[in-house]
């Protein structure tokens, strides 16, 4: 394959320190308006479905088109050999960005219609199908610019960047939207999130990038290949389980806080609370990973994620104590899928061969986003269910029930770990805890 504009070596050459460096720079830059735009649409697209009338079953589809439009990755992975790394995310955020434009006279003008929701969920799943399959090129670029303990300080960087806009954003939201904002109020995010993401199309265009392999194997061929690594089959049989639990469970948790009298200002503020949690404990986790290895620290998040379960059924009704409730658990939260993800993010890299760039994380991206749509599609039937039931005997209400269980499935994420590449021949966390007790 002959090198197009852009492309600076072959794929076995690494690239200069220097043009590693301004490409990380840009890559960071990149997360910064992806963030953004995620706080404008993604972040507040519950709200304003709910703002628009939606019920239970719209909330679960929503978190099911999302889940599935990372799939499109596969069709971004297609794409590579023909565009460019840096080229073909540059087309997904631009084209993505007409989008949020769309949703903007359907903030002004649908009120409460029907068809409204159901537009709004085809142009907040459009925009998402886009961008993922542009996102197809990121962690193949995320390789080419990263070099040895590089890497996890990227991680560290990358997971930092966004929890931060993760922190900042929602506070200003929170004060913009009000405790029960109209439609009309998501105008404008809607208009900043198209905005912001022209600009990170533009800022993707000057990655630096290492040509992909010359191969004359069929992509269908390649996918197959693929997927007989141990290491990627074990990545999809573990975190397909984790992401269905966390999709079965974290959409509906809006509706029943909502329900029990929790201000929407108040829930936006949650979630900065969730990004302080992150953002207070990354380096840890990430010196931990760097260090020992991801075994330990997918074992301490993992595990606290799933016993907190049954902290759903202690929910309380009065607004004072609800807030304070949604406080800690939000934090918590927080603290601990800081070092699931992180955790991830390493076992991801660390599963993909490099002549497999593309296809690799896009089968993987594509498997774990499948699992996670199976589980917010269902999700959604069965919360609705569940809330037309009644409480049983002893007071509990289902949905409550609904949340416990379906959270408590990250307990079988964990036990799948053990399939994950090289996951025996690092140090336990009880082992790396009596190691640490001993120095």
């Amino acid at each position: 394959m002959s090198l197009k504009p852009g492309l600076l070596s072959s794929t076995g050459e690494p690239l200069p320190k220097e043009t590693r460096e301004h490409g990380q720079r840009r890559l960071i830059l990149y997360l910064i308006t992806g963030g953004l735009v995620g706080q404008f649409t993604i972040a507040n697209a519950p709200l304003f479905l709910l703002a628009l009338g939606a019920t239970p079953f719209h909330i679960g589809l929503l978190a099911t088109v999302f889940r599935l439009a990372s799939t499109s990755r596969l069709a971004g992975a297609r794409a590579l050999p023909y565009f460019g790394k840096a080229r073909t995310m540059y087309l997904g955020r631009l084209f993505a960005s007409v989008c949020p434009l769309l949703l903007i006279p359907l903030a002004l003008g649908t009120g409460l219609s029907v068809h409204g929701i159901w537009l709004a969920i085809g142009l907040l799943a459009l925009r998402q199908i886009i961008v993922q399959a542009g996102g197809a090129a990121f962690w193949p670029l995320v390789q080419d610019n990263t070099s040895g303990s590089s890497l996890s300080a990227f991680i560290t960087r990358q997971k930092l960047t966004q929890r931060a806009i993760a922190l900042g954003i929602p506070l200003v939201a929170g004060w913009y939207l009000g405790s029960h904002p109209s439609t009309s109020r998501f105008a404008a995010p809607f208009a900043m999130a198209a905005i912001v993401g022209a600009i990170g199309a533009l800022v993707a265009r000057g990655i630096s990038e290492r040509s992909l392999p010359t191969t004359t194997q069929r992509y269908a061929h390649r996918i197959r290949a693929v997927l007989q690594f141990p290491a990627i089959r074990g990545f999809a049989l573990c975190f397909g389980m984790c992401h269905f639990a966390q999709s079965a469970c974290m959409p509906f948790w809006v509706i029943v806080l909502r329900d029990r009298g929790m201000p929407v200002n108040y829930y936006v503020w949650l979630t900065a609370l969730t990004a302080l949690g992150e953002i207070l404990t990354l380096y840890a986790w990430g010196r931990i990973v760097e260090v020992h290895g991801y075994r330990a620290v997918l074992t301490a998040s993992l595990i606290p994620l799933g016993l907190a379960a049954p902290a759903w059924l202690v929910l309380p009704t009065e607004t004072t104590s609800l807030i304070i409730w949604g406080a800690v658990f939000y934090f918590l939260w927080g603290v601990f899928s800081a070092g699931w993800n992180f955790g991830e993010t390493r076992a991801m890299i660390d599963a993909v061969p490099e002549e497999y760039q593309g296809e690799g994380f896009a089968v993987m991206v594509f498997v774990v986003s499948l699992t996670g749509a199976l589980g917010a599609f269902a999700g959604g039937f069965a919360f609705e269910w569940a809330n037309s039931l009644n409480a049983g005997a002893g007071g509990a209400e289902p949905t409550l029930i609904y949340l416990v269980l379906t959270q408590a499935l990250l307990l079988c994420g964990w036990s799948l770990c053990r399939f994950l590449k090289g996951f025996g021949e690092q140090p336990s966390l009880a082992a790396l805890m009596a190691r640490l007790g001993r120095s």
